[in-house]
């Protein structure tokens, strides 16, 4: 059920996600404050990864940049890069593969899109 569809700037949608992350809860309206009380509920669901795509996508300078830097991925591979826990698997299966993706290596390869500031000045060419 959706209630409102708004447009955020966005130092607000990430405030909003960011807050979805505290131990008490912290509406992004009155509505939602008002919905909460009624059904007692007491916090959001976490927003994190909403957040941090929110993050990565405003550190482009540029819309041109942002296009350019994605045409250069497979759709494919950044799913298969991102996504290795999948419903069905045991918890004997996550652990092992948490175990592989949370190594040093692993952890490198999986962190933001930019690791240098090399990689991000290149955008500005």
């Amino acid at each position: 059920e959706i209630y409102q569809v708004q447009w955020l700037d966005m130092r607000s949608a990430v405030l909003h996600a960011f807050t979805s992350m505290n131990n008490s809860f912290v509406p992004v309206n009155a509505f939602q404050q008002e919905e909460f009380r009624r059904l007692g509920l007491a916090r959001r669901d976490p927003m994190f990864l909403t957040m941090a795509t929110l993050l990565e996508v405003d550190s482009f300078p540029s819309l041109q940049s942002l296009r350019r830097y994605s045409c250069g991925l497979d759709a494919s591979e950044e799913l298969g890069r991102i996504q290795w826990l999948k419903d069905g698997q045991s918890p004997e299966e996550v652990a092992a593969i948490w175990k592989t993706h949370s190594s040093p290596t692993e952890v490198a390869k999986r962190a933001g899109m930019f690791r240098t500031a090399e990689e991000r000045s290149s955008l500005f060419a």
